[in-house]
């Protein structure tokens, strides 16, 4: 399967910054609370996802539709209106349901650590006047893809685990474009980086009381896909580390 994250989604503001030697920086700030991303450590920031299948499909063509997850903690705390409003964040292609779509509907959940990517965090204030923790990506790594109205994607390949000993059953890389990937060493190839992990299921027909009624699914997590505000960022440090 394929997969593909809208970075600039999320609440975020694009920065570009010239250094004392003349380089230009292109920079991506998310701030990490805001987007109730889940920082678990330094090196883990983790973006939960789900995957829902759409009505109809062709070959080669999008399955699913790819929105923000979220714990029980952070839904309570979000409340259902919040979490419908928020926006639809990208697409997964699953080849064998494009090819067959007599194939049962599937459901895909997973997690990103955002992290694995070239990265650092740091400290921001935002309009409030207060200080908050973001991630700060250069642009020009990471191999996201620019669009042309400006928005920034992440494309993923999830690969099968061939013998699954725990509820994921697939694993997440970075996509990188072909022609990029053949011009790379072997060593470079083998630095690409794994990021997260995804578990596919079937869903069942439509009954009462049944964990996998996915009415029950969308109703809790997605109903109407709302715009996002303007970014909110200003006061942005000189001292930036890339």
């Amino acid at each position: 399967m394929n997969a593909k994250i809208f970075l600039t989604k999320l609440t975020s503001v694009q920065r570009t910054k010239t250094t004392a030697n003349g380089t230009q920086l292109n920079m991506l700030i998310v701030p990490i609370a805001e987007n109730n991303l889940i920082k678990e450590s330094v090196d883990k920031v983790l973006l939960n996802f789900v995957c829902f299948e759409k009505s109809s499909n062709g070959i080669g063509l999008d399955t699913h539709i790819l929105k923000q997850d979220f714990t029980d903690e952070q839904k309570a705390k979000l409340g259902k209106e919040a979490i419908e409003a928020m926006p639809i964040l990208g697409n997964l292609l699953d080849w064998d349901k494009s090819r067959d779509s007599s194939l049962p509907k599937t459901i895909v959940s997973g997690s990103v650590n955002l992290r694995a990517l070239e990265s650092v965090i740091m400290p921001f204030r935002n309009k409030a006047g207060q200080m908050t923790e973001c991630l700060v990506f250069d642009t020009s790594k990471n191999h996201l893809y620019h669009h042309e109205n400006g928005d920034l994607s992440l494309s993923l390949l999830l690969l099968k685990i061939k013998n699954p000993r725990g509820s994921a059953t697939h694993t997440i890389r970075l996509s990188i474009d072909k022609q990029i990937y053949e011009a790379m060493s072997a060593t470079e190839q083998n630095a690409i980086p794994f990021l997260g992990s995804a578990t596919q299921r079937s869903l069942q027909p439509v009954q009462a009381n049944n964990d996998n009624n996915l009415a029950q699914i969308l109703n809790d997590t997605s109903a109407d896909f709302a715009a996002l505000n303007d970014p909110f960022y200003d006061n942005l440090p000189d001292d930036l580390p890339f």
